[in-house]
């Protein structure tokens, strides 16, 4: 609830969040009763919490204040993406006649970004109220912050991070499908590496850490043996 107050980069990760303690309210009370009491108590510390954030704005008699935090949580007035990002958006715009950011406005763009962003995160987050886990929870917020940054409004290079972090607490159950992950989402932050003067580390630390990555991968199963004849 404070990161979601401090930047709208901490939606990525926060429909798993949601879920995964929903269904925990679920599974945890017996009857329906004490299911909607952990909901409520839930419910009650998010609604604080926000509260706590949002007070000395409200209260300071001028809610231009507020208004000027909310623009600055969420960045509206810039547009759909920014410079290059590996996004659906940005690759989409390399066909000629699909230049959506001269097309659409931004109030219509918001609208695109958000019903798309909205049918990412439906599968995963359903998965995840079906059946919670631990590694449920983990899968679910590498796959919501993949939803954001494939389908969301401004998306940034650095972005890519984000559904990085849940899936690196995988990383001891597949280091390899982890090595190349992490591998493709840091090539998307080469122009940022590139404008820092960083190519000869940048290529010198992702061929390290892809061949780590293989080496500490498990031998692939031997092969079943054949029918008898």
């Amino acid at each position: 609830s404070l990161a979601l107050n401090f930047k709208q980069m901490s939606l990525y990760l926060a429909p798993a969040f949601f879920c995964y303690l929903l269904a925990g309210c679920h599974r945890r009370g017996g009857t329906r009763a004490a299911q909607l009491g952990h909901v409520l108590k839930l419910g009650a510390v998010v609604v604080g919490t926000f509260a706590l954030c949002w007070l000395p704005f409200l209260l300071s008699g001028d809610l231009a204040h507020a208004k000027a935090v909310l623009v600055r949580i969420f960045p509206v007035e810039r547009h759909l993406y920014e410079d290059k990002v590996a996004n659906f958006w940005c690759t989409l715009s390399l066909v000629p006649f699909l230049k959506l950011k001269r097309m659409l406005s931004i109030g219509s763009l918001l609208k695109l970004a958000l019903l798309a962003t909205f049918g990412a995160l439906v599968p995963p987050c359903a998965l995840l109220l079906r059946s919670p886990s631990r590694l449920g929870f983990l899968l679910c917020a590498t796959s919501c912050g993949l939803a954001f940054f494939l389908c969301s409004y401004q998306v940034h290079e650095k972005h890519i991070l984000l559904p990085l972090l849940p899936l690196s607490l995988l990383a001891h159950r597949i280091p390899a499908l982890f090595g190349w992950f992490a591998t493709v989402a840091c090539f998307s932050l080469f122009p940022l590496l590139k404008r820092d003067g960083l190519v000869l580390p940048y290529w010198l630390m992702q061929a390290a850490f892809l061949a780590l990555s293989l080496a500490l991968s498990p031998p692939p199963p031997p092969p079943p043996p054949p029918p008898p004849s």
